[in-house]
């Protein structure tokens, strides 16, 4: 959320689309603090069918994850020419290859 208010100052037409289980807690709580809830949105978990479109149509796919069993998420990611921009940790590296950004 730290980098994404950031980025709006610059590129104040940027959404952040957040896939996956419902937001809870300390995950809305932060959210809430940075006032940028209005570019949020939170569709849960997606079909797969609905993945491709969402991940064509992305400036980026971003993948903060701190374990990651093997990260099929950056493959699909990568088939749909998105660039990945994911954490250095686990398979991660392993798996996006040099075609991505890690942090």
């Amino acid at each position: 959320m730290q980098a994404f208010t950031r980025l709006i100052q610059t590129y104040s037409d940027l959404q952040l689309c957040v896939v996956g289980a419902p937001l809870h807690g300390e995950e809305l709580h932060k959210i809430q603090s940075t006032g940028v809830g209005d570019r949020l949105w939170c569709p849960g978990a997606v079909p797969d069918e609905h993945l491709a479109k969402l991940y064509r149509h992305a400036i980026a796919f971003v993948y903060p994850s701190l374990y990651e069993g093997f990260g099929i998420p950056l493959l699909e990611a990568m088939i749909c020419d998105t660039p990945v921009i994911a954490s250095q940790v686990s398979s991660i590296p392993e798996v996006a290859g040099g075609g991505s950004f890690l942090f």
